[in-house]
C-alpha cells in the first residue's frame, strides 16, 4: 500500500496528451466540403448558363461567372492553405511526410514548366494546396465519406436531369460524338463539359461510399454512381 501511495497520481504519456490545436470532426469535414464545393461550383454554373447543344469543349468560351470562380479560387485556395499550414506549424504538429506527399507532385509540375521556359501558374499548385489543407487539419479516412455523398449527389442529379432537361447534361458537340458510346445512346456529361470528366469524377468518389455506416445507403449510393 505504501508503495502504491508513493507513486502519486498516474501521469498521461506524452504521446497521449493533447497535441496542438483542437482536433474537430466538424472542422475536418467542413474542409472536405469546401474543397468539393470549389471543385464543383464552377462546372455547375457553367452548366446552368451555357447552351450545351452548341458548346464545344476547348472552343466555346467559358462563362464569365465560372471563369471568375476559377480565377479567384486559384489564388484563394493556395493562400488559405499556406496560412493554415503556417498556423499549424506554429501551434501544432504537422506530419512532415504527409506534407511532402501532397506538395511534391505540384512542385514537380511547376519545375517542369520552368524547364520548358514557361511560367508556372498557380493552378498547378491547387492540388498541393488542397492536400496541405487536408493534412494540416488532420483529415482522417472516415472524414472522406463526404466524397461518397458528393459523388452520389452528382450522379443522382445527372440522372434526374437526363430525364428532366437532357440538353443540359448530355455531352456537347452534337450527335457526331456519339460513336464513342457503347450503346449508341447519347453520352451523359452531367455538370461537366465532357462525359470523360464525369466518369473520372465518379470513379474517384466511388470507393468512399463504403465509408457510409448505413448499409442500405451505402449500396444505394454504389448503385447510383455505377
Amino acid at each position: 500500500m505504501s508503495t502504491l501511495a508513493s507513486r502519486g497520481p498516474a501521469t498521461v504519456p506524452p504521446s497521449a496528451a493533447p497535441n496542438g490545436l483542437v482536433d474537430s470532426l466538424g472542422a475536418r469535414r467542413i474542409m472536405v466540403v469546401l474543397l468539393c464545393a470549389y471543385s464543383l461550383v464552377g462546372p455547375l454554373i457553367e452548366t446552368l448558363v451555357t447552351d450545351r447543344s452548341t458548346y464545344i469543349e476547348g472552343k466555346t468560351a467559358t462563362a464569365p461567372a465560372a471563369a471568375a470562380i476559377a480565377e479567384v479560387g486559384s489564388m484563394l485556395v493556395p493562400a488559405v492553405a499556406a496560412s493554415a499550414a503556417l498556423l499549424f506549424l506554429l501551434f501544432s504538429q504537422v506530419s512532415g511526410p504527409g506534407l511532402l506527399v501532397v506538395v511534391l507532385p505540384g512542385l514537380l509540375l511547376a519545375a517542369n514548366e520552368f524547364l520548358h521556359g514557361r511560367p508556372p501558374s498557380l493552378g498547378l499548385l491547387l492540388t498541393a494546396a488542397g492536400g496541405v489543407l487536408l493534412v494540416t487539419v488532420r483529415v482522417k479516412p472516415p472524414d472522406l465519406v463526404v466524397l461518397g455523398y458528393v459523388g452520389t449527389a452528382v450522379a443522382a442529379g445527372s440522372i434526374v436531369a437526363m430525364y428532366v432537361d437532357p440538353s443540359s447534361v448530355l455531352i456537347s458537340g452534337g450527335v457526331g460524338l456519339f460513336e464513342k458510346s457503347i450503346t449508341g445512346a447519347p453520352l451523359l456529361a452531367g455538370i461537366f463539359s465532357h462525359s470523360n470528366i464525369l466518369g473520372m469524377f465518379l470513379a474517384f468518389t466511388l470507393p468512399f461510399v463504403f465509408l457510409m455506416r448505413a448499409w442500405p445507403l451505402r449500396w444505394l449510393s454504389f448503385g447510383v454512381i455505377v
